[in-house]
């Protein structure tokens, strides 16, 4: 049984120094406007430049925002680079504990951790001064994990882990736990038939490495030069992504609103993530929308689309069998908005006004 909280302030902690805004951000700024509608929130991350930060200081404008000490290395560095943010993140640990327990009355807080370096410091909070918290579980547990172990430990005194889709539910042995996908929250419904030729085919995301991009670069080269293929997002992948796509992509940048794209000019959607997801929100999106989805066939992103009903799945790191399954639907109209009709139909397990009212149980607002 998962014990309720009284409605207190909240700390919403997030880490936005890495990918910037994703889907893990998307969800996050979702939940903190649904509690402050009747709590005070206060915002904590590790960096004040990302586009999380700027968002959140548009769309709460009067609440406290703390960054804390943390350093960052170059991707390029990868193994390197994990273990130096190691060294830096215990190196910082005293004075970044001493700035929150001078910001906050722990006794008067609930911590709403979506992060595994937000979930350290809300354990130690727990423990030092019973302040509960929240886990928003976004990335699928390696149970093989020698950390796993102390991972366990750490949520196991959640007083609820939000799962976002079965794939990280089962990934976590514990009964505090409950299943909560991700919201749709488009209300505009399906974007109708499709009776033109013309694709536009897109992927979505932080240009980092587990996203694939390189993968949809290598398969738009070897598709038909009439198709229009679109990377929409930021990172530090998007000099290479260019020099590997001889401008046979467009580059679109951030977006804003990525759903009206997807009913004014995007006709299919890639995600051609090489790690198992726990729930990448553009599935969602293009769900909502009523457009087919060619994506990985692991993790949460094949949780949510059945191979040949309302999208296709295919290998990872697999950018001919992406070339194969477009060419099957830009070859077939019929196939496509058949396809397209069942991923809108499939939408429905995203209800954001079920995602609303958990939220507000939990929180006990």
């Amino acid at each position: 049984m998962i014990n309720k909280i009284t409605g207190k302030q909240i700390i919403v902690f997030e880490d936005s120094s890495k990918a910037g805004f994703g889907g893990g951000q998307k969800i996050t700024l979702l939940v903190s406007d649904i509690l402050s509608k009747d709590h005070p929130l206060h915002f904590v991350d590790f960096t004040e430049t990302s586009r999380y930060m700027q968002l959140v200081r548009d769309k709460h404008p009067l609440s406290k925002v703390t960054i804390l000490h943390s350093k960052v290395f170059p991707n390029t560095m990868k193994l390197l680079s994990r273990i130096l943010e190691v060294v830096c993140f215990l190196i910082f640990w005293k004075v970044n504990v001493m700035k929150l327990r001078r910001e906050f009355e722990m006794e008067k807080c609930v911590i709403y951790a979506t992060t595994k370096k937000a979930l350290l410091f809300a354990c130690y909070l727990n423990r030092k001064y019973n302040t509960p918290y929240i886990y928003h579980a976004h990335l699928v547990e390696n149970t093989n994990s020698f950390f796993n172990r102390y991972l366990l430990s750490y949520l196991k005194k959640a007083e609820c882990i939000f799962c976002v889709s079965k794939v990280v539910f089962d990934s976590i042995p514990l009964d505090n736990k409950m299943l909560l996908y991700n919201p749709n929250q488009n209300n505009k419904g399906f974007k109708g038939e499709k009776t033109n030729k013309k694709f536009v085919i897109a992927v979505v995301g932080s240009l980092i490495e587990i996203k694939g991009f390189e993968y949809f670069v290598l398969a738009a080269l070897d598709s038909s030069p009439e198709i229009e293929f679109r990377i929409y997002g930021e990172g530090y992948l998007e000099s290479s992504l260019k020099m590997l796509a001889h401008n046979r992509v467009k580059f679109m940048g951030f977006c804003s609103d990525i759903i009206s794209e997807m009913y004014s000019s995007i006709d299919l959607i890639v995600v051609p993530t090489i790690i198992r997801e726990a729930l990448p929100l553009v599935l969602v999106e293009a769900k909502s929308v009523g457009l087919p989805v060619i994506t990985t066939n692991i993790g949460g992103q094949a949780e949510i689309v059945v191979d040949t009903v309302d999208g296709f799945t295919v290998p990872i790191k697999d950018a001919t069998a992406i070339a194969c399954r477009i060419n099957d639907l830009v070859s077939d109209l019929d196939l496509y908005n058949k396809m397209a009709f069942a991923s809108h139909n499939s939408s429905s397990i995203f209800d954001y006004a079920h995602f609303e009212k958990i939220v507000y149980q939990i929180f006990l607002i």
